[in-house]
């Protein structure tokens, strides 16, 4: 029969730009995460490790596609921009 453990709780503030769809830069979304950050440890010292972590999605720099490739130059031609950079190509 399975057995189920759980373990490794913990809590997660998601700021409250990402429920209303709020559109800021990446330096005003991580400044308000260390507002937050800030106001917790206030209220809580000494009750845990607060942080604030991201997530990093590796994108073409012309068309924004996801990024497959080993390659730092070349994304395996997802657009005319990107194939200027296929070094088969360029030889």
């Amino acid at each position: 029969m399975k057995k189920i453990e759980r373990g490794d709780y913990h809590v997660e503030v998601w700021p409250r730009i990402y429920q209303l769809g709020g559109c800021l830069t990446e330096a005003e979304e991580k400044a308000e995460c260390e507002r937050i950050v800030d106001e917790i440890r206030r209220h809580v010292a000494g009750k845990g490790v607060v942080e604030v972590k991201w997530t990093t999605t590796l994108l073409c720099e012309h068309c924004s596609s996801h990024w497959t490739e080993p390659s730092d130059a070349y994304n395996g031609g997802c657009c005319d921009e990107d194939e200027k950079n296929n070094p088969e190509a360029n030889r």
